[in-house]
């Protein structure tokens, strides 16, 4: 080998990347260590053969630089691996003379990994550019001076003009000044690094609706928030729905708080309490307030409270009708409860009631009829009715 051999060989070992010089015949003859690793094979291998046996398997009778004069600088290829099959290559080829003789100097590196990067952000770009074009929610990208530069169809939809119009605006534009501030506001802490959530009410073809909005920062490569991408989500039939059923709800207990419990006078000394529908925290307030001021106002010394259209009460208010029981007889009365339940008598017992201080009744007619049979009408006793 001679001098100028010599020092293309100390050259092309030391180089990070694979190196072969080819002569006219497409032979290999001479190749550095980078090129052998990745091919996957030793020098001796390689060293004689076609160079299209290890790289451009599809153009070995089509060569673009002996064939074509063509000049080939970071053009991709493919490289075959012994143990990784086709590897993609970026290539430099120049055309040097050694010892009088025409030969080619291929200079190449693999980009499989950034290939394979490339392709995973190709992929990725599809999909969010089906997402962003099909979505039924307005999605849209702003930069860092909070002007839009991008917005999807549903967003066009929205507004009713096409990206052209909105590209380059900001919220103030588009909005107002009123719902601008505050957008700016939110923006402002999402270019600070925020994930935020929001949901305002904005003014759209002199209409106004809520939107329920996720922003999220947009980072460069170098990390730095060049912007911000947001999805808004019209809500406002939502909201609407959500506000007539709040008002219903709102008519709906205000009717049922005011529910009287009515206090009938049966006979003299004796009061019947029907009580119809729930027996919650808000009802036992209203029937002892309305049992307890009858019976002073009557001086009543029976009252028959009926709870045969109350299915079932909780051990709170199970406790809370006993002492209203109590209260009536500090006042002097007798309480009959009648149309006890299954569900009300187990809440009772769970108390550990022994019914000792009230009589109980199937029906409010046998109430009735025990009141009357014990003589408990008229003028109060002091014992009130006896068992």
């Amino acid at each position: 080998m001679n001098e100028t051999t010599e020092k293309w060989r100390t050259l092309i070992e030391e180089m990070p990347i694979g190196i072969m010089i080819v002569d006219r015949e497409r032979r290999i003859r001479d190749i550095n260590r980078s090129a052998t690793d990745m091919i996957g094979r030793a020098q001796k291998e390689i060293l004689g053969r076609v160079c299209h046996g290890f790289v451009c398997p599809m153009r070995e009778h089509d060569c673009p630089v002996y064939d074509y004069k063509q000049t080939l600088d970071r053009a991709e290829a493919v490289l075959i691996s012994k143990d990784r099959g086709d590897v993609a290559i970026e290539k430099t080829v120049t055309q040097i003379v050694v010892d009088g003789e025409e030969m080619l100097v291929e200079m190449f590196s693999d980009i499989g990994d950034r290939k394979a990067a490339e392709d995973a952000l190709r992929e990725s770009e599809e999909r969010f550019r089906a997402i962003f074009e099909t979505a039924q929610d307005s999605i849209f990208i702003k930069d860092r001076s909070l002007r839009y530069i991008q917005a999807n169809p549903a967003m066009e939809k929205l507004l009713g003009a096409p990206a052209s119009e909105l590209l380059g605006r900001t919220d103030d534009e588009l909005f107002g000044g009123a719902a601008g501030a505050h957008i700016r506001d939110v923006d402002l802490r999402v270019l600070g690094g925020e994930i935020i959530e929001d949901t305002d009410a904005k003014p759209v073809g002199g209409v106004s609706r809520t939107f329920h909005t996720i922003k999220v920062p947009i980072r460069d490569r170098s990390g730095e928030i060049a912007g911000l991408c947001g999805i808004a989500r019209d809500i406002t039939r939502q909201k609407n729905l959500e506000r007539k059923l709040h008002n219903a709800f709102d008519k709906l207990m205000n009717s049922y708080g005011a529910l009287a419990i009515p206090v009938i006078q049966v006979h003299d000394g004796v009061l019947a309490i029907p009580i119809v529908g729930i027996l919650d925290d808000m009802r036992i307030n209203r029937l002892t307030e309305a049992m307890l001021a009858k019976i002073a106002d009557m001086k009543a010394s029976v009252v028959i409270l009926d709870l045969t259209a109350v299915r079932s009460i909780d051990s709170d208010v199970a406790n809370r009708l006993l002492e209203t029981v109590a209260a009536a007889r500090l006042l002097g009365a007798k309480c009959i409860l009648t149309g006890i339940s299954p569900g009300v008598a187990a809440a009772m017992v769970q108390l550990g009631l022994d019914g000792g201080d009230f009589v109980t009744r199937v029906s409010l007619q046998e109430g009735l009829a025990y009141a009357m049979r014990r003589g408990g009408c008229g003028s109060r006793g002091t014992g009130g009715l006896r068992r």
